[in-house]
C-alpha cells in the first residue's frame, strides 16, 4: 500500500499519526489508511476501538457513495460502498448495547446526505443502500421517520416496498 506518508513497516504505530493521515481529502487515499488499520491493529498504540472503526468506516463509504469523478483508481465504486455500509449497519444493529443507536445516527447521516444531493446520489442512496437496508425487518423501525419527511417519503417509500419484497425474514 502506498501512502502520502509512508507509515512505518514494522513496530508501532501511533493512533496520533493514524487520526493525522486519516485527515485528507482523498477518498481513495483514506481507503488505504482504513485497510492498513484493518490489518495493522495490534501494532497501533493506543489501539483503535471498534467504534472509532466504525465511525471512520460509515465517513469513508458516504464520502465514496457521493463521489462524481470517475476517473481515479477507486477502492470502492459508490454503489459497492453502499453495500458495505449496508454490511456496517447490519453488523452494528446485532452488537448491543450501543449498536442500534449508532446504526440510528448513520440513518440521519444519510438523511441529511438525501436532502442535500443530486437526483443521481440520491438513487444511490435509495437503491444502493436503503433498499437493502430495508429487507432487515429490525432496521425498518430506524427509518421510519424518513416517511415523515417530504424530501425522504418517496425514497422511503419505494426503499420499504422493496425491502419487504425481499426480506430476510424467514417465512414459516
Amino acid at each position: 500500500m502506498e501512502f502520502l506518508n509512508p507509515l512505518p513497516k514494522t513496530g508501532t504505530i501511533a493512533f496520533a499519526e493514524i487520526c493525522r493521515q486519516l485527515k485528507v481529502t482523498d477518498v481513495d487515499q483514506r481507503g488505504r489508511i482504513l485497510e492498513f488499520v484493518r490489518q495493522n491493529k495490534a501494532r497501533i498504540r493506543p489501539t483503535p476501538d471498534d467504534e472509532w472503526m466504525s465511525d471512520e468506516l460509515v465517513s469513508y463509504y458516504l464520502d465514496s457513495v457521493i463521489r462524481t469523478d470517475r476517473e481515479v483508481e477507486m477502492a470502492y465504486t459508490p454503489f459497492e460502498a453502499a453495500a458495505a455500509l449496508v454490511s456496517l449497519f447490519n453488523w452494528l444493529l446485532s452488537h448491543e448495547p450501543d449498536g442500534r443507536q449508532r446504526a440510528a445516527k448513520i440513518a440521519h447521516r444519510l438523511a441529511d446526505l438525501f436532502r442535500k444531493s443530486s437526483p443521481e446520489i440520491q438513487n444511490r442512496i435509495e437503491t444502493g443502500f436503503l433498499e437493502h437496508a430495508l429487507e432487515t425487518p429490525i432496521a425498518r423501525p430506524i427509518f421510519a421517520f424518513w416517511s415523515q419527511d417530504p424530501i425522504l417519503a418517496d425514497s422511503h417509500s419505494a426503499a420499504l416496498a422493496w425491502g419487504l419484497a425481499h426480506s430476510i425474514e424467514k417465512v414459516a
